[in-house]
This record gives structure tokens, sequence and C-alpha cells, in this order.
């Protein structure tokens, strides 16, 4: 007997802690480390339009719910079994500061 299970990720909800959310489709792009440390999302990203300065302890709590498609095939040892699973759904949140830098530019 034996099983296999694959999780392909279908979409993501993000939600910014400023009152700012978003909406994804697909399984996203895997990260690449020549993309280096702060690049943009090629189709999927958000941007925080001010610093979290003024809210709670500096910070901004920041959540997001990832959508799964499940299936699994396998062997009951006389013949091949398998099937899908209801979408499933992970949540996780994180808090940190948005830092803000403004410059200005003279001619």
């Amino acid at each position: 007997m034996w099983a296999e299970v694959t999780a392909t990720p279908v979409g993501m909800t993000f939600s910014s802690g400023t009152g700012g959310s978003m909406t994804c489709s697909g399984p996203g792009t895997p990260y690449e480390r020549s993309y280096g440390l702060h690049a943009a999302s090629p189709d999927c990203g958000f941007v925080y339009t001010r610093s979290s300065v003024g809210q709670p302890n500096d910070q901004t709590s920041a959540g997001w719910a990832i959508q799964w498609s499940v299936s699994w095939v396998g062997s009951d040892g006389n013949a091949p079994v398998g099937g899908d699973f209801p979408q499933m759904l992970s949540r996780a949140r994180s808090v940190f500061a948005v830092a803000e830098v403004q410059a200005l530019r003279a001619n």
C-alpha cells in the first residue's frame, strides 16, 4: 500500500493591516535568488503607501490565506486508488514595521 498527496496553490488573499487588501489567482512565481531581496513580484504584489508609524507599537499586523487544490493517488495493494480533497486553506499572520523613505529631487 502507498499514497502520494499533491497540493498546488491556486490563489491567495492578502490583508495589509492598514486597510488595503488584494487577491491573486494561480500559484505565483517561485522566488529565485537572482531576483534580489527587494524585487517586486511579477504577478502578485502589494505596495504599502505609508509607514506603520502611529499604529500600535508602530507596526502593522498583516494576514494572508492561501487556497490549495489537493489530490492523491496510490494503491490499496490490489488496485490503483485516488481522488481529490475539498479545497484547503492555510492562514498566517505577521507583525512588522513598514518603513518610509522620502526624497526631494531638485533640478
